[in-house]
């Protein structure tokens, strides 16, 4: 009972329409100048969020189009909606977006259950910074009308990537910053994740053993021992951006080395499972001074049939080897495959 004497009793228990700090009335006074540097004195003390300037460098007294177009975007929208929330809409500016994303980052830092909760007003809960920064409702309606492709200009028989046109200048603008900021250690992995999505989508995946069954597959070249991220892939179907000299290879080959292209005939050793993992590949990695080890699935091709029908006690083990490709077959609980090019591994 001491510890809750320190607690306002007013502020304990609030309606959900008191859980913001701001309402419509408000919006005007809870826009910032951005522009001054005290505005940026908070971000730029804390060092995991200046961090993220490399990834956001702008020029500022420049504008990029894509700033103005959000401007024009929710313009026509609050046009076509005589009711539309847009009436509260003020110009936006590069340094505004430049606090906006360092609010999304800052709120995979802090994490809580949605967006609403980091301008709640609750006592137990509260986190003063983001309504100091922003308004719950600008940051709703920056959300609402971020968008970063030109409508008008898209032509689908010349684009890069069709499929990914509302995301690709952001997409390729991380790729590039991501290999260009770190340098990966020697050991670097490769895996796929799935980003939660259950709305129409053509290429949109189920895998009922992850997390989040449903689903846009992301395919991800990682540092080992840190897991910074260097490349993403997005999964497109029959769209998937490969490399065309690869294309005789089976899919899961051809993201392996789409993926290690700019890491290749440098040392590196690459860890991947059973579902890119092949002698065949190996043999690709290898001819590219690149080392590979991992699970192997027995029923790929050059793979011997004696190790996959071999019945083996707990405790045994059959392997054979070609050149620098070692296979080896372990019985432990449940069998175990593995393939490795690396003779520590």
């Amino acid at each position: 009972m001491e510890i809750m004497d320190g607690i306002d009793d007013e502020n304990t228990f609030l309606l959900d329409d008191e859980l913001h700090s701001d309402t419509d009335t408000d919006i005007s006074s809870n826009y910032l100048d951005y522009s001054s540097d005290d505005s940026f004195s908070e971000f730029g003390s804390d060092e995991d969020l200046s961090s993220a300037r490399i990834f956001t460098e702008v020029d500022v007294k420049n504008p990029p189009v894509r700033v103005l177009d959000l401007n024009f975007l929710c313009i026509q929208s609050s046009v076509a909606k005589q009711f539309s929330k847009s009436k509260f809409w003020v110009e936006t500016t590069v340094e505004e977006l430049h606090v906006f994303f360092a609010l999304n980052i800052l709120q995979g830092i802090v994490k809580k259950p949605g967006i609403d909760h980091y301008w709640s007003k609750r006592y137990s809960t509260n986190t003063p910074f983001f309504s100091k920064i922003m308004s719950h409702r600008r940051f709703c309606l920056l959300q609402r009308y971020l968008h970063f492709s030109d409508n008008a200009a898209f032509d689908p028989q010349n684009h890069e990537c069709p499929k990914l046109v509302k995301v690709w200048p952001v997409l390729k603008h991380l790729n590039e910053k991501f290999s260009e900021t770190v340098t990966p250690e020697r050991d670097v992995t490769i895996d796929e994740i799935l980003m939660l999505f259950k709305g129409r989508l053509g290429w949109k995946q189920f895998i009922p053993l992850k997390r989040a069954r449903f689903g846009v597959k992301c395919f991800m070249l990682c540092e080992s021992i840190s897991g910074y991220i260097w490349s993403i892939i997005i999964y497109t179907d029959k769209d998937t951006i490969l490399k065309p000299e690869n294309s005789k290879l089976c899919f899961s080959s051809q993201i392996v080395l789409t993926m290690m292209e700019p890491l290749l005939h440098k040392g590196y050793c690459l860890t991947i499972d059973n579902y890119y993992s092949s002698p065949e590949l190996a043999d690709k990695l290898v001819s590219c001074r690149t080392d590979t080890y991992g699970t192997l699935n027995l029923k790929r091709k050059e793979v011997l049939k004696e190790m996959q029908k071999k019945k083996l006690k707990k405790g045994e083990i059959i392997a054979f080897q070609r050149g620098k490709v070692t296979v080896m077959k372990w019985m432990d609980q449940k069998k175990v495959s593995l393939l490795s090019t690396n003779s520590q591994y």
